[in-house]
């Protein structure tokens, strides 16, 4: 609906571009606040129906002002989240080309002029570029690198992706390096990921997922349930322990859908996955 209003504004000082874009300027607070609203949404089959719409408007938005840091992060944000909602169990494709917009929109609020031409960089010169990303763009870091992360982990067939992995794992460690407690712990579940997911060659480590998986649960008080969804999905399965794996999910299942009210949409998407993890048992073990 937000967004809805901001369209027929726009459309009435379409006859000039530096006025629609000064209007759809403006609407920054209106899309951070819908954002903000979006994410105490409980009902699953709201957050499913809606968030196609939702992800649309905002490459609308940042279509008129590419520029714009609110439309960005919101993009970014809103890209990997349908994605690993609602459409990579089902069509890992279509999830890689999300993500890579997810990651996209992040970089353009990370390196700004030259987004288009870092990956391109020697390893030496992106970590260079890297390190002057500073603590105002934890949020920007955060999911740029999610969203890198989740496309590498569904494309490491792609020998060009398995090189970037030591690119996306040094903005890992960046975003660590700046706020470790972001969204209740999640640079360390990231960290988590990292180790569990890839294979040892590419610097896998079972055990130091496990410690950073925990370390997140931690920072969390163990509220946030995408922490124990990730250490079910990633390091349980990968160690063949199915009472961990059981005992995960049922702890997201048996957790009151309202623990974290600002982020009912996440627990909401946890309890949903975590009951067709559980399932799919069979299938891993």
């Amino acid at each position: 609906m937000v967004l809805i209003i901001v369209f027929t504004s726009v459309s009435l000082f379409s006859g000039c571009a530096l006025t629609t874009r000064m209007m759809v300027d403006m609407s920054s607070p209106v899309v951070d606040q819908m954002n903000d609203s979006f994410n105490k949404t409980c009902d699953i089959q709201i957050i499913r129906e809606s968030m196609p719409f939702t992800v649309a408007g905002l490459s609308g938005l940042i279509d008129i002002s590419p520029k714009n840091r609110s439309f960005l992060l919101n993009g970014a944000h809103g890209y990997f989240a349908y994605a690993f909602s609602f459409v990579e169990d089902t069509d890992e494709a279509r999830a890689s080309r999300l993500y890579l917009k997810s990651r996209d929109y992040g970089m353009r609020i990370l390196f700004k002029n030259e987004a288009p031409f870092i990956l391109d960089k020697p390893l030496a010169e992106f970590e260079r570029q890297v390190k002057r990303i500073r603590k105002k763009d934890v949020p920007a870091l955060f999911w740029t690198t999610l969203s890198w992360l989740s496309y590498i982990r569904l494309n490491l067939s792609n020998v060009r992706v398995f090189l970037d992995v030591p690119k996306a794992e040094s903005m890992i460690r960046r975003l660590i390096e700046l706020d470790g407690t972001y969204y209740f712990g999640s640079p360390y579940l990231a960290m988590a990921c990292f180790y569990a997911d890839q294979p040892e060659i590419s610097g896998g480590n079972p055990a130091k997922a496990k410690e950073y998986f925990e370390k997140a649960i931690e920072i969390s008080n163990g509220k946030f349930l995408m922490h124990h969804l990730f250490f079910a999905k990633y390091y349980a399965v990968r160690k063949q322990d199915k009472v961990l794996y059981m005992n995960l999910l049922t702890h997201i299942m048996d957790t009151p859908g309202d623990i974290l009210p600002d982020h009912c949409a996440v627990t909401a998407v946890c309890k949903l996955k975590a009951e067709q993890l559980m399932d799919h048992v069979d299938d891993y073990f």
